[in-house]
């Protein structure tokens, strides 16, 4: 069971921790936006939008050291698994990531990869999911270091982190907002906001990953 849940986080690999640490200065800003806006919709019932600006200017340094500490530390970042971040991201439980439907669901979409030369270098093409997770991560380790395989991880774990941040803003800030505000910006739409950019950074998460896969699967096959 303990070898199966590892190979479920195939490609949260060992490289994870460099390129997650590329990733820190984009996931700082995204945080430090949010912790301005969720200040704006707070103070603007008290002093209107010209007090809230006023009040974002006057705290930014406050609101640069809180998040600028909290990214550094990568705390918020790996509260959860990278098990629970694939469900946040695929909304599929078991078998969340698409490494588990590389040959039978992906592989025919990319027009880069020949299927039959692939087949001929790797052999049959496995149908159970684990089976297709643990063929691709031998793959990956291989292929690792490739330029296009390096950049799409990269660029998966930036909007997977991005959408754990998300889903965390929404039910921390959305919702605080919802019981505490007392207008309609506060209780109806500021949280409908970070709710819809839970879906959005999800979708663009969802694509990475998928992106990422076929990316080790196209220059195995090339």
């Amino acid at each position: 069971m303990k070898s199966n849940q590892s190979r479920t986080i195939g490609f949260m690999a060992r490289s994870d921790r460099y390129l997650k640490s590329e990733n820190q200065i984009w996931l700082f800003g995204f945080l430090v936006v949010n912790l301005a806006a969720f200040a704006v919709v707070t103070y603007i019932g008290l002093d209107g939008v010209p007090g809230a600006i006023q009040w974002v200017q006057s705290n930014w340094e406050s609101l640069s050291a809180v998040g600028l500490g909290v990214v550094v530390t990568t705390v918020v970042s790996n509260l959860i698994s990278p098990q629970l971040k694939a469900v946040l991201v695929f909304w599929r439980w078991p078998n969340p990531l698409p490494e588990h439907r590389a040959f039978t669901r992906y592989l025919g979409k990319d027009p880069r990869i020949d299927p039959h030369r692939l087949q001929e270098k790797i052999g049959d093409f496995p149908s159970d999911p684990s089976e297709q997770n643990r063929l691709w991560y031998r793959i990956y380790r291989a292929r690792e270091s490739e330029p296009s395989v390096m950049g799409a991880h990269k660029d998966f774990l930036l909007t997977r982190d991005i959408t754990w941040l998300s889903f965390a803003m929404f039910i921390l800030l959305g919702l605080g907002s919802v019981f505490l505000g007392e207008s309609a910006l506060q209780t109806l739409w500021y949280p409908a906001f970070l709710a819809s950019q839970y879906v959005v950074t999800s979708i663009a998460a969802r694509r990475s990953g998928v992106r990422f896969v076929l990316n080790v699967l196209a220059v195995e096959a090339s």
